[in-house]
Parts: C-alpha cells; structure tokens; sequence
C-alpha cells in the first residue's frame, strides 16, 4: 500500500465513522484489521481502537510524514508533513 500526504476523514471524532475509515487504510493483512474484519469491536473498547489505528497508520507513514490530526484542525485525520523546525 501506498500512502501520500492528504486527507482521509474530515470533520468528525466519533468512533463509529473513524474506525471504518482508518481500517481501510490498513494493509489487508495487518493485525488490526484481521482482528475487526473477524470480531468487530464494541463500543467500550473503541476510543481504544482509534488509538491504536493512529498509532498502526502512523507506524506505517512513509518517512517525512506522520497519521493523525492536521495541526490547526484536529478533525482533519491523514498524512500530513512531518513539521520541521529552523
């Protein structure tokens, strides 16, 4: 799979429509998501499933870029520059 700066979700924070989204980003291989294609997840665990999507999708990210939140717009999740400071 490859992965380019840009958006994948805007404009929410609810589990329910960040989980399918980050899944499919996901190799079809990957852990995670043959861990939800099987069991799904319930609603007591998600936050902790986002979390651990981020944490998958970032581990992913080709160098120079990060997954999670655009500075400036936490509800805009993707790829997105790793910030460099001069």
């Amino acid at each position: 799979m490859t992965y380019e700066e840009g958006t994948i979700i805007h404009g929410t924070h609810l589990a329910s429509d960040l989980i399918p989204a980050f899944m499919r980003e996901l190799p079809a291989d990957h852990k995670l998501r043959r861990e939800y294609e099987e069991h799904g997840y319930n609603e007591a665990e998600a936050d902790e499933l986002v979390c651990e999507l981020i944490d998958a999708l970032d581990e992913l990210a080709p160098e120079g870029l990060y997954f999670g939140p655009l500075e400036g717009d936490g509800s805009d999740y993707g790829f997105w520059r790793v910030p460099t400071w001069t």
